[in-house]
């Protein structure tokens, strides 16, 4: 079989009530019926849903192996969404700084969980991270990025001397990922649901050209995640 190298193509999603081409973190951040993005409104309800989310074990159990091995317990988090990962670093007594655009991060903000939480765009949160001395997590962020954006990024957090960051791929592009892809138009036209575009799926050939110039990268044992490490 042949492996993919230089690679992106469109990554989709279809959505219970979202008729929209383009995704709505706002609407679906407060749909209840779409269980992997809503983010309850009672806090008792958001950390029980954060506590039950076990497919985070061994990622988080990856980001104390690091923060152990760099001497650090801080943690500051691009696009953290749901920040349900963060939350389960959180009850390791890890500090944790959140971020992301919409206006759910007012609500988890209220929920005072988390050490520092702002509502801010990518651009608008990398001054937040100059100096910072702790672990950069992107976490699933890169669809919502061009790759020119992308490169900025990268070029923005080596300027500003980051050394450590855990980069978690929304999803890296495989033959697999390409079938879902499929399976995804042929369920949209099923279900007659409207096809929403969440962006790019890039190949981890993609990935590393993208932040070669700044940083070296190892892939994590087992998980798809990557350590990116200054030059």
């Amino acid at each position: 079989m042949r492996k993919i190298t230089y690679m992106k193509i469109k990554h989709h999603s279809i959505f219970n009530n979202l008729n929209s081409d383009q995704i709505n973190w706002n609407k679906i951040r407060n749909d209840p019926h779409e269980k992997q993005y809503f983010i309850p409104k009672e806090k008792s309800k958001y950390i029980e849903q954060a506590s039950s989310q076990k497919s985070y074990k061994e990622i988080i159990s990856e980001i104390l192996i690091i923060l152990l091995k760099f001497k650090s317990k801080t943690i500051f988090s691009f696009g953290s969404g749901r920040a349900y990962l963060e939350y389960g670093l959180k009850l390791k007594n890890i500090s944790i700084e959140i971020s992301d655009s919409d206006d759910s991060m007012d609500r988890i903000k209220a929920f005072n969980i988390f050490d520092k939480v702002y509502k801010l765009s990518f651009d608008e949160v990398l001054p937040k991270v100059q100096n910072f001395k702790g672990l950069i997590l992107m976490s699933r962020i890169d669809t919502e990025l061009s790759d020119d954006e992308l490169i900025e990024m990268f070029n923005s957090m080596a300027k500003n001397k980051i050394k450590y960051i855990f980069f978690i791929p929304a999803q890296l592009l495989t033959f697999k990922s390409l079938i879902i892809e499929i399976y995804i138009r042929i369920k949209s036209i099923l279900f007659k649901k409207k096809l929403v575009f969440c962006g790019y799926s890039r190949s981890k050939n993609l990935f590393s050209s993208l932040w070669g110039k700044y940083y070296k990268a190892s892939q994590t044992k087992n998980s798809k995640s990557f350590l990116l490490e200054l030059k």
